[in-house]
């Protein structure tokens, strides 16, 4: 009584898929998704640094904006460097006494930023937080007429929050202003 075991071609007209059709949609599929997941992450992470690009450049432009329009309407410039100074002191128009430079902070948190003190007393942050400033220069010229020109450079720095230190966004910002003074005091 032995039974044999007989073994049937399937049939054309059989309906269903065989392990071997399954098998290469799947891998298809997964090869698929794995590419168009990697292309999702790169376009965030792009996205990401485009964006805090353009923040960086917006608070460079607009500090500079700000210590430019301050300069060109001081009075009196009280202490200007001849060469790449890290702070300048100027007078404007009503006699308040203005001085730029960085604040150098210790904590990590917080970057190095551009302040703005008016009268010794009141303190503006002209860039924001999480910016770090670096080389903030002042650079005085006296020309023809008792003109006077300061040319003015720094350099923001942005983490961009990974882990690697690599991973920083910067921008350079540099101008120069022409001071409609009254006075200069060397």
């Amino acid at each position: 009584m032995r039974d044999k075991i007989r073994f049937r071609l399937p049939e054309k007209n059989q309906l269903g898929f065989t392990l071997v059709e399954i098998l290469v949609v799947v891998v298809i599929s997964s090869f698929i998704m794995l590419t168009s997941t990697t292309l999702f992450v790169s376009f965030i992470t792009t996205n990401r640094k485009t964006k805090i690009q353009q923040r960086v450049k917006v608070d460079g432009n607009n500090a500079l904006n700000h210590i430019e329009y301050l300069i060109r309407n001081a009075k009196v410039v009280n202490t200007c460097p001849i060469t790449n100074g890290i702070s300048i002191e100027f007078e404007d128009l009503q006699a308040n006494i203005y001085a730029i430079t960085t604040d150098f902070n210790a904590d990590p948190d917080i970057g190095d930023r551009i302040i703005i003190t008016k009268n010794g007393v009141d303190t503006i942050h002209v860039t924001g937080s999480k910016n770090e400033v670096r080389d903030l220069f002042f650079s005085c010229y006296q020309g023809s007429n008792d003109v006077q020109y300061v040319d003015i450079s720094f350099r923001i720095e942005r983490d961009l929050g990974s882990s690697e230190q690599t991973d920083r966004v910067n921008a350079n910002f540099q101008t120069g202003v022409t001071v409609r003074n009254l006075i200069y005091v060397h």
